[in-house]
């Protein structure tokens, strides 16, 4: 609801006045101006400052009124009754070589037991309306805010006074957030009582709607909201509830899988009854290990899959990390295995179609070494089909000049259809059409006839 023009005169009339120390402190975020010479060393003033600008003093250099520097901040003030957010705008300019600040204040938002009420100032020094952003790509009030003291005893005063504001770190609260803490302050302070205080930060940072947490919504689900400490969490956490009500879940493991599938409860049930270990114990682990509840998966599935005798100590190993990397590199070494042996498999009954046809040599590759090796000399990608070959998806051979036996010439797929998929020479470059028609006759007249008598 927009402020009325008495709501927001008044407001700028009794504002509270900028603190001198908060002045200084601003002040001492510009730089110090030196400009010298040889004969002549001019500092614009005393302050102490992290920076030092020095300049050459010239006849021409200007010192009786120059820009030097922009700044904008926001001052936290607060009194019994209220809390102000003030931005001002400060320049830094030099006038006959003194240093000297202007403060103007750009945007004023006053949170009280009345309201809130917001507005800022037009270039001609007038109150109007609303907050306005300082400069290009900048929001109202998102500058630096700073105040005299303490931030949270600060912020802590009128209608915030019951929060406790060192749970919900001030330093990184904007305005909306703010806003948004004040409209919900009554059910904040009961979110705090409980203990629940990452669900108060949780309404404010993430985009939960304020018309939920209605005080019967909150009773209801106090036991809920308490264990997972979130609001944005809890309609997916009761719904975990719901749905596995045999298994007792802790707050810390309940926010971990609020939002995973049903793998995860699936694993923990199976573990549960097949070795006999507690649900909580369980989640306790996971919790105190960091692990993923995928990678918990995973790792209890490949366990299943290799058949690995399962006990208390390899479902829950000291040193997870290190067993979920042992166990993987033995499933690369186990799959790796069983692809050259089902690939030399293959490759056996395959070499029939090897062959010397019109000055061509046509061989089939019998190990995965082998194509790999085949593809580094071409330069292609030979290396990617060894699951294909494996699988007898299709068929390759290595095809060669009889002078030069040794020396790799191309690379020929032929497709379950007696087809030639690709006939690539170096680089992937087509063949020869010489050797192309040569190839075509070695699958019309060999390839087909050695085929249909092995699978004969």
């Amino acid at each position: 609801m927009a402020n009325t023009r008495n709501e927001i005169l008044k407001a700028y009339n009794n504002r509270l006045k900028l603190n001198k120390s908060v002045m200084r402190e601003v002040m001492s975020w510009f730089s110090v101006y030196v400009w010298e010479n040889k004969h002549q060393k001019i500092v614009t003033t005393d302050r102490k400052s992290k920076s030092i600008i020095t300049t050459r003093l010239t006849k021409r250099t200007d010192l009786s009124r120059r820009y030097l520097d922009t700044m904008f901040f926001t001052q936290v003030k607060s009194t019994k009754s209220r809390v102000e957010l003030q931005e001002y705008k400060v320049v830094q300019y030099i006038e006959n070589g003194q240093e000297r600040f202007s403060f103007t204040l750009i945007n004023l938002a006053t949170f009280s037991e009345d309201g809130i009420v917001k507005l800022h100032t037009t270039p001609w020094l007038e109150v109007a309306a609303g907050l306005v952003c300082p400069e290009m790509f900048f929001k109202a009030l998102s500058s630096e805010w700073v105040c005299k003291g303490d931030m949270c005893k600060v912020l802590a005063s009128g209608p915030f006074k019951y929060l406790d504001f060192e749970q919900l770190n001030p330093k990184s609260l904007e305005l909306h957030e703010l806003e948004k803490l004040y409209k919900f302050r009554d059910k904040a302070e009961y979110l705090q009582k409980i203990g629940a205080y990452d669900a108060v930060a949780d309404v404010i940072k993430n985009n939960v709607d304020l018309r939920r947490l209605s005080w019967s919504f909150l009773k209801k689900h106090k036991k809920q909201i308490k264990n997972v400490n979130s609001i944005s969490l809890l309609s997916a956490a009761i719904s975990k509830t719901n749905q596995y009500p045999e298994i007792p879940f802790t707050p810390e493991f309940l926010r971990t899988v609020a939002y995973c599938d049903s793998q995860i409860f699936d694993t923990l049930k199976y573990v549960h009854k097949n070795l006999n270990i507690g649900y909580v114990k369980l989640q306790n682990y996971l919790t105190k290990n960091k692990i993923e509840p995928w990678r918990y998966v995973d790792y209890i599935e490949k366990l299943i899959d290799m058949k690995v005798d399962m006990t208390k100590s390899i479902v829950m190993p000291k040193d997870f990390k290190k067993f979920y990397e042992e166990l993987i590199n033995k499933r690369k070494a186990e799959a790796e295995r069983m692809l050259q042996q089902k690939f030399s498999d293959v490759a056996k009954k395959k070499s029939i179609f090897n062959t010397h046809f019109e000055g061509l040599v046509f061989i089939v590759p019998s190990t995965k070494k082998e194509l790999v090796k085949e593809g580094f000399e071409l330069h292609n990608c030979l290396s990617s089909y060894a699951n294909k070959l494996a699988e007898n998806e299709t068929t390759v051979l290595f095809v060669r000049r009889e002078d030069s036996p040794s020396q790799p010439l191309y690379a020929l797929e032929i497709g379950n259809d007696n087809q030639i998929v690709q006939l690539r020479a170096k680089y992937n470059a087509p063949a020869d059409n010489a050797d192309a028609k040569i190839v075509d006759d070695y699958i019309k007249n060999f390839y087909v006839q050695k085929k249909a008598a092995m699978t004969a």
